[in-house]
């Protein structure tokens, strides 16, 4: 079976740092378009932390512009791609104003 080659990557929008993350966090993080110019929003919960400050979480929606990012997906980050993080147990609020889970 043949993995297709994703259709974006992650923004880095903060300086390289070894900020650690705790599962349950959400990460609002940015898609941008391999090959394009499409940019999107996207929240994660973390569901793990790995070596290397490398995160692993799943997307809590679907994105609008990439579709091999849909809700419960999973996506693997690091501190240099987070916008803002919202602590274990905080409220999340999407880009319509939804509360996220």
């Amino acid at each position: 079976m043949r993995i297709p080659e994703p259709t974006y990557t992650l923004a880095t929008v903060a300086p390289s740092s070894a900020a650690e993350f705790t599962p349950g966090d959400h990460a609002l993080l940015l898609a941008v378009g391999e090959h394009d110019w499409r940019e999107e929003l996207i929240w994660v919960q973390v569901t793990d932390c790995l070596q290397a400050s490398t995160h692993r979480a799943r997307t809590l929606q679907t994105a609008e512009s990439f579709s091999d990012l849909a809700a419960g997906e999973f996506i693997y980050f690091r501190p240099e791609h987070v916008l803002q993080l919202q602590p274990c147990g905080a409220r999340c609020v999407g880009p319509d104003g939804a509360v996220l889970a």
